[in-house]
C-alpha cells in the first residue's frame, strides 16, 4: 500500500510502501541553500544494498549510488553556479523523497558564543526597523539547536527558514545584518548556518584529536567526558565540536564568521595559540582554507583591563598566524556595563565589509580602520602615521585611550589628537616618550575612527612582556 507522509522533523515529502526505507540527513530540507560550485555530500538511510537515485531539476541531472549493508548512502552533489529555485528527488525501488524550493548560493557558518547567538527578539539598539520590514527570499538560514555530546554526531536539529518579517526576529542578529549586506551587494542567495552557544570556550569547539596532539592544549582535556550527565549544562572540551560542528563538515560552505573570546579572556596567552589552532582545525576538517572572519572583543568592564587587552591582542595576532582571515573591530560600539552590546547591525556589516573586500574582491570597499604604519619621536611628542585613514588636511579631533611611557616602562595617560592624517601623542607626565599604547590601560568606549567610521584596534609600540595580575 502506498501512502504520503509529511514529516515535521525533516521537512520533505516521502512516498513509500511498508517494506521500503529511505530517509535523508536532517540538514537536507525544503527551502535550503546549497553552496555553489562545490560538493556537498547528500547522505541518508535506505533499504540495505538498494540503489538510490538522485535527480536535480537543473538540467535533469541524475546520479546513483548503492546503500551499504547497514543502509547508509552518500552521494557527492555539485549544484553548479548560483540560482534557483530547484528541486531534488531521491528514490529507490519503492520510495521517493523530494526537496522543493532549493537555492544555490554562498553558505556561511556563523559560530561562537552569546553575541553571535543573540537574536533581534532579545533586543537590538539599531536596525530593528530593518528586521521588522525585510523580506528577502534569497536569504535563508538554519539555526542548529544546542547539542553538547561526548560522541561524534552525524545529525543536527534545526529548520531552514526564509527571511521575512515573521522569521527575522529568531535568527542571529549579527548573521542577519551580515547576510543582508552581502546579498544586497552580490545579488546571489546567501545561506546562514548558525551554530553558537553562549558562554563557551574555543576548546569546546575543537575536536579531541587536535587538542591531544598539541602539548599546549592537553590540559584543556582534563574535563573531557567528565560530568556527562550534565553535559548540556556544562559542556566539556570538544563537546560542541562533536554535536554542532562535526555533523556539518561534509556540507560545503563559503567560510566562517566567528564571535567569541570573552570566555577565554582569563588566559589570553593561551588563547593566542588556541584561536588560530581552532581556525586551522576547522579548515583541516573541511579540507579548505576558507575565509574566517571574526569579531574582536568590544569594550566592557572585565575587572582587570589587561586581560581583555591581551585577549584582543591575541585575536589580532591571528591575522598573521592564520591566512585568509579578517577582523571586525568594535571598540567604539561596546557597552561598558553589558557584555552583550546591542548594536549588532554595525558588527554584522563590518564583518560583511571584510568578506566583500577580501573574499569577493570588491577593492573599492574599505573594510578596516586605522592601522599603525610609522611613528617617530619629536622631543616630547610622538607623531604617528596610519594606513586606512584619509582625512583632509584641516581635520582635527581629540582622541581617548592613549598612554605613553618613557624608559621606565610606566605608562601614563596621554593627550592625543588627529591632525590631518597623523595622530599626535604627548603626556605632561612623560618628558621623553619611548612607547605608546592605545586601548590597554583602562576600559573605554574608544573614539579613534577613520573617515569611514571604522575604528582602530588597540595596539602598542612596545614588546614589553606583559605581567598578568591574579584575578
Amino acid at each position: 500500500m502506498i501512502r504520503i507522509l509529511f514529516t515535521s522533523l525533516f521537512f520533505f515529502t516521502v512516498i513509500l510502501n511498508s517494506d521500503a526505507q529511505l530517509s535523508l540527513n536532517s540538514y537536507f530540507q525544503d527551502h535550503m541553500i546549497f553552496q555553489r560550485n562545490d560538493t556537498t555530500i547528500i547522505s541518508g538511510k535506505a533499504t540495505p544494498s538498494s540503489t538510490v537515485e538522485l535527480t536535480f531539476s537543473r538540467g535533469s541531472q541524475t546520479q546513483t549510488t548503492t546503500a551499504d549493508e547497514q543502509g547508509n548512502f552518500a552521494i557527492p552533489f555539485e549544484p553548479g553556479a548560483e540560482g534557483g529555485p530547484f528541486s531534488i528527488t531521491l528514490k529507490n525501488k519503492n520510495a521517493t523523497i523530494k526537496l522543493s524550493d532549493i537555492l544555490v548560493g554562498d553558505v556561511w557558518l556563523c559560530s561562537g558564543q552569546s553575541n553571535m547567538e543573540w537574536k533581534p527578539e532579545n533586543g537590538i539598539t539599531k536596525g530593528s526597523d530593518i528586521v521588522a520590514k525585510t523580506s528577502n527570499d534569497n536569504i535563508r538560514w538554519i539555526t542548529i539547536q544546542r547539542n553538547a555530546s561526548s560522541e561524534l554526531q552525524s545529525e543536527i536539529n534545526g529548520k531552514w527558514e526564509t527571511c521575512s518579517p515573521n522569521t527575522n526576529s529568531r535568527v542571529s542578529a549579527v548573521a542577519f545584518f551580515y547576510a543582508r549586506m552581502l546579498q544586497d551587494s552580490l545579488k546571489i542567495p546567501i545561506g546562514l548556518v548558525s551554530s553558537s552557544w553562549g558562554g563557551t570556550k574555543a576548546e569546546q569547539w575543537m575536536d579531541e584529536a587536535s587538542l591531544k596532539a598539541d602539548n599546549r592544549f592537553k590540559s584543556l582535556l582534563a574535563d573531557y567526558k567528565t560530568g556527562v550527565k550534565n553535559e548540556m549544562l556544562n559542556p566539556f572540551s570538544t563537546a560542541l565540536y562533536n554535536g554542532m560542528i562535526h555533523p556539518l563538515i561534509d556540507k560545503a560552505i563559503t567560510g566562517v564568521i566567528w564571535y567569541q573570546g570573552e570566555s577565554n579572556a582569563g588566559n589570553p596567552l593561551l588563547y593566542a595559540d588556541l584561536f588560530p589552532a581552532l581556525i586551522e582545525n576547522w579548515r583541516a576538517k573541511w579540507k579548505s582554507t576558507f575565509p574566517f572572519y571574526f569579531v574582536q572583543l568590544a569594550s566592557y568592564r572585565y575587572g582587570e583591563p589587561i586581560y581583555a587587552a591581551m585577549t584582543r591582542e591575541a585575536q589580532k595576532k591571528a591575522l598573521d598566524r592564520a591566512i585568509n582571515t579578517g577582523m571586525a573591530v568594535t571598540m567604539d560600539i561596546g557597552d561598558l556595563n553589558d557584555i552583550h552590546p546591542q548594536n549588532k547591525q554595525d558588527v554584522g556589516e563590518r564583518l560583511a565589509l571584510q568578506a566583500l573586500q577580501k573574499h569577493y574582491g570588491e577593492n573599492n570597499i574599505q573594510a578596516d580602520g586605522p592601522v599603525l604604519d610609522e611613528w617617530l619621536i619629536n622631543e616630547r611628542k610622538v607623531i604617528m602615521t596610519f594606513k586606512n585613514m584619509n582625512f583632509n588636511s584641516d581635520y582635527f579631533a581629540p582622541l581617548n585611550g592613549f598612554t605613553v611611557a618613557g624608559e621606565d616602562g610606566k605608562f601614563m595617560k596621554a593627550n592625543a589628537y588627529i591632525q590631518g592624517n597623523q595622530v599626535i601623542v604627548d603626556s605632561p607626565y612623560v618628558n621623553q616618550p619611548r612607547h605608546v599604547r592605545f586601548g590597554y590601560e583602562e576600559e573605554l568606549i574608544l573614539n579613534f575612527v577613520n573617515e569611514k567610521g571604522l575604528p582602530a584596534s588597540p595596539f602598542r609600540t612596545d614588546d614589553i612582556q606583559m605581567e598578568l595580575p591574579p584575578k
